[in-house]
């Protein structure tokens, strides 16, 4: 399948997703993370992963949330291994969090970067406040 079908299709999954055409978004995603599009397995993983979610499964299922994830960074998608740690960072596996964070930053993740650079166990949003990794909003934080 040529990367234009691919990129149309993804499209046409984002506007659907996001309400603004009629159809299944997941039925496209499905088939363009078979295809090995790395957009779509983020996607998919993302819905699988809801935030919070005690089941995310295992690396080894190819369609679980951590699956898909992986195999969207090993296709080079630096944006699946900073939603892999963000995911651990959630379920206070701080170790999993630092491996993947890591990952992320040599892919070229740059919301990865600065937070290896500094391994920020405390986190300013609103999602750490639920897991007690609250921290005050630094001046650090304020996008420039």
């Amino acid at each position: 399948m040529s990367s234009a079908r691919n990129e149309r299709l993804l499209w046409r999954a984002s506007r659907i997703r996001a309400g603004k055409a009629r159809g299944v978004w997941m039925l496209i995603a499905q088939h363009l993370a078979l295809r090995g599009e790395t957009e779509a397995m983020v996607a998919l993983a993302d819905h699988y992963a809801q935030p919070f979610a005690t089941k995310l499964g295992y690396f080894a299922d190819p369609f679980s949330a951590f699956g898909l994830y992986r195999r969207a960074y090993r296709q080079g998608n630096g944006n699946a291994a900073y939603n892999l740690a963000m995911s651990f960072f959630a379920r206070r596996d701080m170790a999993r969090y630092h491996f993947w964070l890591r990952r992320a930053a040599r892919a070229g993740e740059t919301d990865a970067a600065l937070p290896f650079r500094r391994f920020e166990l405390r986190r300013p949003h609103a999602g750490a406040r639920r897991i007690g990794r609250i921290r005050p909003q630094a001046k650090r934080d304020e996008l420039v």
